[in-house]
């Protein structure tokens, strides 16, 4: 069964929290195709 955006976003905050002295929090999930996808993974880890 495939997790839901809900359920990975939630995996993706334990996982930082525990990784790290910060509290992360999830604001809102997005879906883009897969070109917008790989700009952003190119660009937005720059920033």
């Amino acid at each position: 069964m495939t997790p839901t955006a809900a359920e990975l976003g939630s995996k993706v905050v334990t996982v930082i929290n525990e990784s790290t002295s910060q509290n992360a929090a999830v604001k809102r999930i997005e879906f883009v195709g897969p070109s917008v996808g790989a700009d952003l993974a190119q660009t937005g880890a720059r920033r």
